[in-house]
């Protein structure tokens, strides 16, 4: 499809939800250029939240994502930190936090600077196990004070 009447059909369709119940929040997740070619950063999701201006409309930062598309994941956090209303934690190879290179303790640190007081959650794939991507993630939060 277009790239402008798939943006285009997107606003669309989020504007019709989240005028359907302003109470209800919606999260928009930047998701790296390998999955979609919409909204593939920081940057671009800000851009599009606040094309769309619904206060019902924030963002969801993932790590994993973030590795492969922001140049400094510190400082896109901060750029966007106003509108940040969830977090998934995946490390670089989309395993468990510890598993790869990102540095969550400086991410967190970053996070609490600014004041970030909602979910923090892993979205991991489940390697070598569930029950041992669990342990690992467990592991790793408790390391971090989480």
């Amino acid at each position: 499809m277009d790239p402008t009447q798939a943006e285009k059909n997107f606003i669309e369709c989020i504007l019709e939800c989240l005028e359907y119940n302003p109470q209800v929040m919606l999260a928009l997740e930047p998701i790296n250029r390998y999955e979609t070619n919409l909204c593939n950063d920081t940057r671009s999701a800000k851009a599009m939240i606040d094309k769309m201006g619904k206060p019902n409309l924030r963002m969801l930062v993932d790590t994993f994502h973030m590795n492969i598309e922001e140049p400094n994941i510190i400082e896109s956090l901060k750029r966007v930190k106003d509108c940040i209303s969830h977090v998934h934690f995946a490390d670089s190879n989309r395993w468990a936090p510890g598993c790869g290179h990102i540095n969550f303790k400086e991410i967190l640190m970053a996070l609490k600077e600014f004041g970030y007081q909602g979910a923090i959650s892993a979205e991991i794939l489940p390697k070598p196990s569930a029950a041992e991507c669990l342990r690992l993630t467990m592991e790793h939060y408790h390391r971090l004070g989480l």
